[in-house]
Formats: structure tokens, C-alpha cells, sequence
């Protein structure tokens, strides 16, 4: 898919964050934007900021992505509302819980919902019909460097980055294999500057242990990561990198250089012996 003028593209977490900033270069690529997001203020506003420059370009949907039947009804309002979806961008993404020993049964539920259910179901509804347009499309399912060595506190989160990994490895390769004209990349960034630290706000509450959002406020690891967050790279420059990955048809997506990260594992891997654990998170900011 090199060519973006007049098509149309569905990304999930729209309101902030990487998906605002995905969604605000597709828009300057001549797009139109179908914006999903559970935080409705937020994606009204958003909606409301994009349509004074690109007026019946952006439509907002408010979605809960952990609910298949949310992501069946912003599958049936974009392509019906737009005629067609030519990119799909899986990217609302949480973070919660610690380790094994402290992760609830509520953390894992909730992280595996959003950040594996919504990209599973996602691909599942929407890819039969952008198969079926017989155009050039794409689809960008957002993982983390996580999800290429284990660096992130969440043993959740971690988890489920490297099952994004796999399933767009597999996918990338399923559609080369069936001739499609889907397109199909990783997105695997270091840290970049959102609001996934603070992600418990949305959290559901039938899914909240004791009235907390999850997060293991106070835990140096994970008061490191929030700080490395803080100061990771604009999510409009990795916005720049997706758009450009999608016209060279790049299956990995990354914002750091990936040799450090994934000699980590790597070695081990082919070597033997064991991971240690991090002193530095240095390798995963730009």
C-alpha cells in the first residue's frame, strides 16, 4: 500500500497517545480516520480537533476493544459509513499488574483482553473484508520492544506483546502465501511519551482488585518504566516511521536499534546459560 489519498483507515486507542498521532498523518496523507476509543470525552475532543482542518474526514467511535461485539460494530460503522477499510491499526494497548507473583487473575484478564483479544478479533473481523476488497491494505498491530526481549515489569504486558509478535509474524506470512494484497507489520517500539502508565483509569470495574487500577504504584521497576515513559520519544516521530513502514511494506516497526535489544535473548538462545535481570533500560530509548 503506497498510496494512502482517498482511503480509509480504523485505528484503535485514537483518541491518544500513538493512535492520535497515527491517525493525524494519516489524515495529512489524505485519509479519512475512524477513531476508536473507550475514553469518549477524550475522543469526542480529539474528533472535534481533527475535523477543523480535515472537515468529514474523521469519524469517532466509541469502542471498548475487549468486547467483540464493540469491535463488530466499529468493523460494520467504518465500512459502512466509508465504503471500505484500507488500513487497520490494532493499537490500544494497558499496562497492569507486576510480576507473576503479584499479578491478580483480574490483571491478566484485563491486560490479555486489551492488548491480544482486541488484535485477535480485530484481524479476525476486519481482514475478510479488506481481503475481499481486492485492493492494496494494511494492517499494523501494535507490540512493543517487549514483545522482542523482556524488559517491562508486567509479566501481563510482556506476554502479550510476544504473542502480538507471533500472531503478525504468522499473519504477515499467511497473507503472502494466499496472494492477498493485505499488507501486514509489528509495531515494536521503545518508549514513547502517552499515558499507558496511568492505563487503570479506564479499567473496568468488574475487573479491579480492591478499587485500585492495577498498577504497582510505588515498585521501583515500575516507577523506572513510568519514568522512562515520560521521556521517551514524541509519538508523532513514531507516527512518521508507521506511515513510511507501510509504503515499504516493512514487517518489523521499531523506534530503537534493535541488534542491543535483541542480542539480550539472543545469545542466550543460541549460546545456553540464562537472562539476567536489567541494571539499565538505556538499550530501549531512542
Amino acid at each position: 500500500m503506497d498510496s494512502f489519498e482517498g482511503n480509509t483507515a480504523v485505528i484503535t486507542g485514537g483518541a491518544s497517545g500513538i493512535g492520535k498521532a497515527i491517525a493525524a498523518a494519516c489524515l495529512a496523507e489524505g485519509m479519512c480516520v475512524v477513531l476508536a476509543d473507550i475514553e469518549e470525552t477524550v475522543l469526542a475532543d480529539t474528533c472535534s480537533e481533527f475535523d477543523t482542518q480535515y472537515p468529514d474526514k474523521v469519524l469517532a467511535v466509541t469502542t471498548d476493544v475487549g468486547k467483540e461485539e464493540d469491535l463488530t460494530r466499529l468493523r460494520d460503522t467504518a465500512f459502512d459509513h466509508f465504503g471500505g477499510v484500507h488500513l487497520l491499526c490494532n493499537n490500544a494497548g494497558v499496562g497492569a499488574g507486576g510480576g507473576m507473583l503479584d499479578a491478580t487473575l483480574n490483571d491478566w484478564k484485563w491486560t490479555m483482553d486489551v492488548n491480544l483479544w482486541s488484535v485477535i478479533n480485530g484481524c479476525r473481523l476486519f481482514l475478510p473484508r479488506m481481503v475481499a476488497q481486492d485492493t492494496p491494505c494494511h494492517i499494523v498491530n501494535t507490540a512493543s520492544a517487549a514483545g522482542l526481549t523482556p524488559y517491562n515489569p508486567s509479566a501481563a504486558y510482556t506476554a502479550t506483546k510476544y504473542a502480538v509478535v507471533g500472531l503478525t509474524e504468522n499473519l504477515h506470512i499467511e497473507m503472502k502465501q494466499r496472494n492477498t494484497q493485505v499488507g501486514v507489520s509489528v509495531l515494536c517500539p521503545g518508549f514513547v511519551k502517552t499515558n499507558i502508565a496511568y492505563s487503570g483509569r479506564n479499567r473496568p470495574a468488574e475487573l479491579r482488585d480492591g478499587g485500585g487500577d492495577g498498577a504497582p504504584h510505588g515498585d521501583p521497576a515500575f516507577e523506572a518504566m513510568r519514568h522512562m515513559v515520560a521521556s521517551g520519544i514524541p509519538a508523532e516521530a513514531l507516527a512518521e516511521m508507521v506511515i513510511a513502514a507501510i509504503r515499504s511494506q516493512d514487517l518489523y516497526i521499531t523506534s530503537i536499534p534493535l541488534e542491543p535489544v535483541l542480542a539480550l535473548r539472543n545469545n542466550v538462545i543460541i549460546g545456553g546459560g540464562g537472562l539476567e535481570p536489567l541494571t539499565s533500560l538505556d538499550d530501549f530509548k531512542n
